[in-house]
């Protein structure tokens, strides 16, 4: 139903209200037709009980025949764990089948099924709830009266999974939807994922995240209605509409809720999200290549310092992503760098990048550092291939990247191909490129320029999930007109680092 999900609050991700919905009349129709597919079920038990129920009283409530017509009502019925007869004092008489054996003879009167209960209804359907069977069920029960005299009751213990399974299968094959079915009290009774049935909708954790009980509160809360909302499922996030109708029958209500998932540009915004990440992935791999090749020359020259210097300009006209090279030996001292502007730092202690030997043993030979401001006053990440010598850690070669190459390249792939702008933030929040050259190295999570409710709220819900989908509003820099942007990202992890790869659409 509503799996590692996530509700648009005002411009985020979705609007609850049912005028922001275009037309649900057919999932609105499809709600209302499994509703009379349930309650015919329900009245054909109801029919097979009270059939039950007057063999019982023709033999007196004997015992023995009374189980041999629970067992026939057991046959007759698809649906039924356990089914009882209790006479007028609420004492258990007969029972079938035999994994309820130790309920014969007992006093059920802490049920609260007695005369009194069934005071004006025919038939009675109680909560979902554990029995002491050790099933979680709702129990149909209808009582027994002779000359007018109330002489007990039989209650069956429902399969509601088995019961509403087969009609979810003829609702996804008539109109394609999906079904779920909670009581008013947002106790979760069927869903189609079997780990949230006996959930409450309205307190448990798994639907507090977002904004996604109000969703659970307008279903539980309204006897019918429409309404969206947006879920985790398979690691993305999709979002569905939903229409509901209210079940009533033995004094219990059903919110009966059908959904469907709708098709926007979201899905075709994180398909650009995807092909954006694999993009600089691909960037990222060839560079990765030729600071390895490079890496291995220098191990061939025995890490010697005028031979490295000539790898390094090499590797600068090889790989048009790195801005500048620093190769220090196995103590984190620069023996060589390039280009000129860098040659300087031969000789400086390089720890304060924390590249080391235990960094290239946890990371592999190539390894990423977090975005941050070099030695020589760029801002940068940093990309580290391993130097070896005679199979020990000899040092590295780092080379900042320069991310309008590395990201830019691809980012223009993207805009000629969607029309979408693109960004990169780690989940630190520091946003390491970005369309806009200006918003590049301030952090969405913290920098007053993010600060909007609905802004702050995108911000953390992309650097909190690996991807998803969103809204929100800014003020546009030209203009200075307020412009609603859909955003969709995914994540890319390479070389220790996560980064968030979004694409942009302006309304």
């Amino acid at each position: 139903m509503m799996k590692r999900i996530a509700v648009l609050l005002a411009v985020l991700f979705l609007v609850f209200s049912a005028g922001c919905i275009t037309t649900m009349t057919p999932l609105e129709k499809a709600a209302g037709e499994t509703v009379d597919d349930l309650l015919d079920e329900l009245d054909d038990m109801a029919e097979e009980m009270r059939e039950a129920g007057a063999v019982i009283l023709q033999t007196g409530g004997e015992p023995a025949a009374a189980e041999t017509a629970l067992k026939e009502l057991y046959d007759d019925t698809d649906y039924s764990i356990s089914i009882l007869y209790a006479d007028a004092a609420e004492m258990c008489i007969a029972v079938y089948p035999d994994i309820i054996k130790d309920s014969v003879g007992k006093d059920l009167s802490i049920y609260g099924t007695d005369e009194e209960y069934y005071a004006g209804r025919e038939i009675a359907l109680t909560n979902y709830q554990l029995l002491e069977s050790g099933f979680y069920s709702s129990v149909l029960s209808m009582p027994l009266y002779e000359n007018g005299k109330f002489s007990g009751y039989i209650s069956d213990a429902l399969d509601l999974t088995k019961l509403m399974d087969g009609i979810e299968v003829d609702l996804r094959s008539d109109f394609g939807y999906d079904l779920w079915v909670v009581e008013p009290s947002g106790m979760q009774i069927y869903d189609s994922d079997a780990e949230e049935i006996g959930l409450n909708i309205l307190t448990d954790t798994l639907y507090a995240k977002y904004d996604v009980r109000a969703a659970a509160e307008k279903i539980c809360t309204e006897r019918e209605g429409t309404t969206s909302y947006t879920l985790m499922e398979n690691g993305k996030l999709i979002t569905k509409n939903a229409a509901w109708k209210t079940l009533s029958f033995g004094g219990q209500e059903w919110r009966v809720v059908v959904t469907e998932i709708v098709q926007t540009e979201s899905s075709l915004m994180m398909c650009a999200a995807e092909e954006a990440a694999a993009l600089i992935v691909e960037s990222l791999d060839e560079t990765a290549e030729e600071m390895t090749d490079a890496a291995e020359e220098i191990e061939e020259a025995g890490g010697q310092a005028n031979a490295a210097s000539h790898v390094l300009y090499d590797l600068l006209d090889d790989a048009p992503a790195i801005i500048s090279l620093v190769y220090a030996g196995d103590d984190e001292i620069a023996i060589s760098a390039a280009p000129e502007f860098m040659e300087e730092v031969a000789g400086r202690d390089m720890t304060i990048y924390g590249i080391d030997e235990e960094f290239h043993k946890k990371l592999g030979r190539i390894g990423l550092t977090e975005y941050q401001t070099l030695e020589e006053g760029v801002f940068a990440a940093l990309m580290s291939a391993a130097v070896y010598q005679n199979g020990a850690y000899a040092g590295y070669i780092s080379g900042a990247l320069d991310e309008s190459i590395l990201i830019g390249i691809p980012a223009k792939e993207i805009r000629t191909k969607y029309g979408y702008g693109m960004w990169v933030v780690e989940p630190s929040g520091m946003q390491i490129y970005d369309t806009d050259s200006d918003e590049v190295g301030l952090n969405i999570v913290t920098d007053e320029r993010y600060s909007a409710e609905d802004i702050r709220a995108a911000a953390e819900l992309i650097v909190s999930e690996p991807q998803g989908t969103a809204v929100y509003t800014i003020q546009d820099a030209g203009t200075k007109e307020p412009v609603t942007k859909d955003v969709a990202w995914t994540t890319i992890t390479y070389g220790g680092q996560e980064w968030r790869v979004g694409v942009t659409s302006a309304h």
